[in-house]
């Protein structure tokens, strides 16, 4: 397996885009596309303890006809559910590290994943929990892991490099109420900042 700092090459043009319905998913995946990539899109239904699943649902659907209405629409979209019952603490990493291998042993082209996160000096967070449950499901080696926001920061994407329609598309918090976002979390915190140029 191999990681990448930026997009690399297109190789066969198929990339793997685990799309939560979050800023930096949905960024990454705007940019792919925007560069004439193939995307297999997938959405995991997650349900667990902190209750965002529909409102991660909901920004997934939006965003999809988002980016159709834009002409950006060389993808194929899979969903997933996963549902954490009765257990309290999770790492969605785990999830997103089974789902992928799952994935890339059904379909042996795609030959690249997108992983939408800053924290590429976490080889705990990635190597050893994402990327070794590729491994371990899909038996193979020749993934290129792909981390193109390495470069970035989150309040970069909010405050000039995501289109606001889209970002106001987006669903950022952990810990939603009926009324929206919590304002508490430390997404929200992130974000909200960033809106406000902190």
């Amino acid at each position: 397996m191999k990681n990448t700092i930026g997009w690399g090459t297109t190789k066969d043009g198929t990339l793997l885009v685990n799309l939560s319905g979050g800023i930096d998913s949905t960024y990454a995946l705007w940019v792919a596309l925007k560069q004439g990539r193939k995307c297999i899109v997938h959405h995991i239904v997650l349900n667990n303890r902190q209750r965002r699943a529909e409102r991660e649902e909901k920004a997934v659907t939006d965003i999809m006809l988002w980016l159709t209405d834009q002409g950006l629409n060389n993808w194929e979209y899979l969903e997933s559910v996963t549902d954490f019952g009765q257990i309290t603490r999770s790492r969605d990493v785990t999830v997103w590290g089974w789902w992928t291998g799952v994935i890339l042993r059904k379909r042996p082209q795609i030959k690249q994943v997108l992983v939408p996160t800053y924290r590429v000096d976490s080889p705990e967070y990635h190597d050893k929990i994402l990327q070794g449950l590729v491994k371990l499901i899909a038996n193979r080696d020749d993934v290129e892991f792909l981390f193109p926001l390495a470069a970035l920061k989150k309040k970069d994407v909010v405050r000039s490099l995501i289109p606001k329609d889209l970002l106001a598309l987006t669903w950022y918090c952990r810990q939603p109420t009926p009324k929206g976002t919590c304002n508490k979390c430390h997404t929200c915190k992130e974000v909200h900042d960033a809106m406000r140029g902190k």
